[in-house]
């Protein structure tokens, strides 16, 4: 255990001490690797006479869903990491003051997003075959490749989502942490305007793919069809803007809820005290107030895409 470096020993520390956060973490990334996992599975299998392409065709039309879903996850993990960083705020002033430098503590950071892609890519594939065997009713062979990727891929996720709260940990302000001063108040107006402008992008976004798979579908639905190819593509293209135009909305939201809550908070704190503390409280501590919000948020995008 000592031989290992500083972040990881620090990070299986933290694992230790959450074990059901981590567990958790690690299903949630997993989700849309195990998706693409049992699509390519039951694809590969199949009695067409072009497996490969038939496998290949089935994979990306999953990744319409699976993808999109994977990179909200990334964001819900990435708040809930960003909350434990914040926690962990004395930790990194200690590390910071006997001469860790900031690249040390964003590895410190980093190792734990790690860690839970190695988990999550361990849960795909523990999960993912048997699940696609399941489905068929029957042990068939499985693509190592795609196995492989999609392991990677899970990995990749678990990082992706504790860059942000590995730079914030960088950041941290040893004099005023080590000293117990309260965190001054900041002007968060620039993350709200950033926030509403992604989420008007990402709903244009949406509009234009929308608008883009209705003009696909009449140009489709006559005698004198276009190209086949040309309209797979340009349907898959409408469907991922529209799937990016989501995510942006995600984000934009995500960013803009400290606004929301001041925006709401000040109408109904004029008709009861209680509702005045709350949005005074999820203003305050909006790192762990966008947590839970970015949470309902990616949990309705997850049951409004598997229906």
């Amino acid at each position: 255990m000592r031989r290992l470096p500083l972040s990881l020993r620090l990070a299986l520390r933290q694992v230790g001490t959450s074990r059901l956060a981590f567990v958790l973490t690690a299903g949630f990334l997993a989700l849309p690797t195990v998706i693409l996992l049992v699509v390519n599975t039951v694809a590969s299998v199949s009695d067409t006479s072009d497996t490969a392409w038939t496998a290949l065709a089935s994979t990306a039309a999953a990744a319409t869903l699976a993808v999109p879903l994977g990179l909200a996850i990334v964001v819900m993990v990435a708040a809930n990491l960003l909350v434990a960083a914040r926690r962990n705020e004395r930790t990194f002033a200690l590390l910071s003051s006997i001469g860790a430098s900031p690249s040390a503590l964003f590895r410190v950071v980093s190792a734990n997003g790690l860690l839970s892609g190695l988990a999550a890519a361990v849960v795909t594939v523990v999960v993912g075959i048997p699940a696609a065997w399941l489905w068929q009713d029957a042990i068939t062979p499985v693509n190592a490749v795609a196995v492989a990727l999609l392991a990677v891929l899970a990995v990749g996720f678990g990082w992706a989502a504790s860059i942000v709260p590995a730079l914030v940990a960088t950041q941290v302000d040893v004099t005023r942490v080590l000293r117990a001063i309260p965190a001054p108040a900041r002007n968060r107006w620039r993350t709200d305007r950033i926030g509403l402008a992604l989420t008007v992008v990402g709903l244009a976004a949406m509009s234009l793919g929308a608008v883009a798979s209705l003009l696909i579908k009449q140009l489709y639905a006559g005698q004198d069809q276009p190209d086949f190819w040309l309209g797979a593509l340009a349907g898959f293209g409408s469907g991922a803007l529209s799937q990016f135009g989501l995510l942006l909305v995600i984000i934009g939201v995500a960013l803009a809820l400290p606004a929301l809550f001041r925006m709401v908070g000040r109408p109904l704190g004029r008709i009861s005290l209680s509702a005045r503390l709350a949005a005074r409280d999820a203003e305050r501590g909006w790192n762990r107030s966008v947590s839970a919000g970015v949470t309902v948020l990616v949990t309705t995008f997850a049951s409004s895409r598997s229906r």
